[in-house]
């Protein structure tokens, strides 16, 4: 089958909405003249909605069905790719009609080709696990060049900051266990003052106490612009185009610092196998993957084990790499000066 409209869902997180987006590219490659539509959360439509490879972008309506079948309807897909399992847009797309419905087994009785869920084994990255659901239509992409296609937003013009900068976050989705504040706050003492940059902090309105404790407790408190609430997604990705480079968990900032090619720092544990390095590094040519290893204990909940683990960071050896490898790509004065000599 030669798919003229395809329509991928992607109702849960921003990190899995980036590493998605590298399907629309694989997609248009493979298929030039497909029309494509993604179904996602509200919140994360500026990421997408003026991007030229996406012809339509939907909304994920928990509780309202019927205004979800109406846009699903409307784009008249002949192809679903259901890229996690929501039952909500499942039955919305049985509803609608799409001829060719592909996701995983878990809602084989709303689709016409269900997969079995092989994730959780953590062995592939998902942009691998999400080629898989293109197997029914006889495709195959090729994941080690795949970028994720994003678009950004112009920055608010009162928002004092200017290059350069690092990018903070913080924080971590839900319940995730975070990296302790003293890590962050070592590595910002010291690459404000070894890099001569400011940091800009960022994350959503809830984070912004723990912000403001870090800025207060802060020796360069005028080197630091707290952020949170400040950006929608599309905005913090224009912040993060021309940041120095990024710091954070494996959380959705990181992986837009990662697709916006800037060089990334990203703390990963490795205590269970579906959210395995292998699995969710973000996607691109600057990351760094940083923190101690470990694996849970028999008796210890992820989260915990997590929490244990990034307690072995040594600030001191990240802000030491991170200084270590952008001074190395900063060009030298004498170089700098014969460029304009020249």
């Amino acid at each position: 089958m030669q798919p003229r409209r395809i329509l991928i869902s992607r109702p849960d997180r921003l990190g899995d909405l980036v590493i998605t987006t590298a399907l629309v590219t694989a997609l248009k490659r493979l298929l030039p003249d497909v029309r494509i539509a993604l179904l996602i959360q509200p919140a994360f439509r500026s990421l997408v909605e003026d991007n030229p490879l996406i012809d339509a972008v939907l909304s994920v309506q928990d509780g309202s069905d019927a205004a979800m079948e109406t846009e699903i309807r409307t784009f008249a897909a002949d192809v679903s790719l259901h890229a996690h399992p929501n039952i909500t847009v499942a039955r919305a797309c049985r509803r609608a009609a799409i001829p060719m419905r592909i996701g995983y087994v878990i809602e084989a009785d709303q689709l016409t080709h269900a997969l079995p869920d092989q994730r959780r084994e953590g062995t592939r990255h998902e942009i691998d696990y999400l080629g898989d659901l293109l197997l029914p239509l006889a495709l195959k992409i090729n994941a080690a060049h795949l970028q994720p296609t994003l678009s950004g937003q112009p920055l608010p013009p009162d928002l004092g900051v200017h290059p350069p900068y690092a990018v903070f976050h913080l924080g971590a989705h839900a319940t995730k266990a975070t990296v302790p504040p003293d890590v962050f706050a070592a590595v910002a003492e010291t690459v404000t003052a070894s890099l001569n940059l400011s940091v800009c902090l960022i994350g959503v309105a809830g984070e912004f106490p723990k912000n403001a404790a870090f800025v207060k407790s802060s020796a360069r408190a005028d080197r630091i612009h707290n952020l949170c609430g400040r950006l929608n997604p599309a905005q913090t990705f224009e912040l993060l185009r021309t940041a120095t480079f990024f710091l954070g968990r494996d959380s959705g900032p990181a992986h837009l610092a990662a697709a916006a090619g800037i060089r990334t720092y990203c703390f990963m544990p490795a205590t269970r196998a579906d959210i395995s390095i292998a699995r969710w590094k973000p996607i691109g040519p600057r990351v760094t993957v940083l923190g101690p290893q470990g694996k849970a204990r028999p008796w210890e909940r992820t989260e915990a084990a997590n929490r244990r683990v990034f307690r072995g960071i040594n600030p001191s050896a990240v802000a030491a790499l991170i200084a270590q490898e952008i001074a190395r790509e900063r060009p030298s004065p004498a170089l700098s000066s014969s460029a304009e000599s020249g």
